[in-house]
This record gives C-alpha cells, structure tokens and sequence, in this order.
C-alpha cells in the first residue's frame, strides 16, 4: 500500500480498523489542509471474509481546508481527581474524538479540525481506568461507570467554539 501527496512524495501513515464497525478502516497520518493524496493498494492488499482478494485500487482524496473545519476547546471541571474520566465527542452515536482525563480536577480540551456538525459531549467516569464504559453486574452488585451527556451548539465552519462541562452540577 502506498500513500504520496500531490508532489509524489511518501507520506507516512498508519491503518487502524475501526473497533466498533471492522468493515471500516481508518488511514490516521499527517495532513495538511487542502491537499491531495493518492492511495495505491497493490492486488491482494485487502481480502475479504470469502477469501476473495482485491485487484489494483487507485484513490484520490482531498483534505478540507482549514477555514471549512471549525475547533471545539471543552473546559471540564469539578472532576474527582483520584478517578480517570473519558470524553467522547460523538455525533449521533459514532465517538469523533476521544480523551482520557487522569488524576486531575480539571482539564481543558482542545479537537481542532472537525467537520462543521452536530456533536454530543459524553463523559465517562472511568473507575476501573480501562478506557471504556463498564455496564453494571448484578450478581456482583457492581453499578455501571457514571455516563454525563451534553448536547453542543453545531459547529459551523471556520469557528471556534468553547464549551464548559461541570461534572457536578450535570447530575453525578
């Protein structure tokens, strides 16, 4: 698999499969806004659950520019500082982003270059400190791991929008 930039140039990246849907593959590297990328991968670069095997695939993509995409910086506070926590953005029910907050009462948060959307900011208290959410067990009368949800004004291009989450007064 080979991936260059408009002036032909490797460009270094990693493939991750995505947890939550294995069909979907994420090409994670270092963009820059407004460029185009080719993506070549090789026959027999893929296979399939049948076994079959892909012929040559030719991509083209193209990077948002910067004044399409819109930041997002989210102030957290009243925090247990002897828990870990995770915030997720989401949309709809798909996680964009995600954060570990560690040992602190607060944390500032900034997700810059996102998709202008409607977002939902999910905190997890995280008790076990796995990095998931952790429903309960009835049988070990354990509860499930604390979940705060807030909706966020939609982002629109080219803004910067901060957002306050005060664990507390958000209904732990």
């Amino acid at each position: 698999i080979t991936l260059t930039d408009s002036t032909h140039q490797p460009v270094p990246y990693v493939w991750v499969i995505d947890s939550s849907f294995t069909r979907n593959v994420n090409v994670k590297g270092d963009w820059k806004p407004d460029m185009k990328y080719e993506a070549r991968l090789l026959p027999g670069a893929l296979t399939g659950r049948a076994g079959a095997q892909t012929d040559t695939i030719q991509l083209t993509l193209r990077t948002a520019k910067v004044e399409d995409l819109a930041n997002l910086i989210v102030e957290v506070d009243s925090l247990d500082p002897n828990k870990q926590y995770l915030a997720q953005l989401l949309t709809k029910d798909n996680v964009v982003r995600e954060y570990r907050i560690a040992k602190k009462s607060q944390e500032t948060i900034s997700w810059r270059q996102l998709k202008p959307a409607e977002y939902i900011l999910r905190i997890i208290a995280d008790e076990n400190a796995n990095g998931v959410w952790d429903p309960g067990d009835y049988l070990r009368h354990r509860h499930p791991e604390p979940v705060q949800i807030q909706p966020i004004q939609d982002l629109r291009a080219n803004w910067d929008l901060a957002v306050r989450f005060n664990w507390k007064s958000s209904g732990s």
